[in-house]
């Protein structure tokens, strides 16, 4: 997949992660009377937001599960991200005459 792929797909997914999934599950957005999700506004989080989504997210888990563990377990996720997206760009730069054309992708399926 080329790294524009890549990167639109890991927006995606950042965004549902950190706009919608975890303010949602942390109680700082709630579903709209129609059933609509509205995403995290980051004025939402300004005085200590991050900490307490980390707070609220160890609510009834496992001691081993305190908000220090969430905030490094949710560093190293965006750690991982980023990394993805640099093996992507990494990838690509190290094969560039590896492009094929969507023309010889589909001489591929008619035969």
């Amino acid at each position: 997949m080329a790294p524009g792929g890549v990167f639109g797909l890991l927006a995606l997914e950042f965004f549902g992660v950190h706009f919608c999934a975890i303010p949602y599950y942390t109680g700082l957005i709630a579903r709209l009377p129609g059933g609509g999700l509205p995403a995290l506004h980051i004025a939402q989080i300004r005085g200590g937001g991050l900490w307490l989504m980390a707070q609220r997210l160890s609510v009834d888990k496992p001691q081993f599960l305190s908000p220090a563990a969430i905030a490094i377990a949710w560093i190293l996720f965006l750690a991982a991200t980023a990394s993805l997206m640099a093996l992507a760009c990494a990838m690509a730069r190290k094969q560039p005459g590896r492009q094929r054309s969507p023309e010889a992708d589909w001489g591929a399926i008619g035969s």
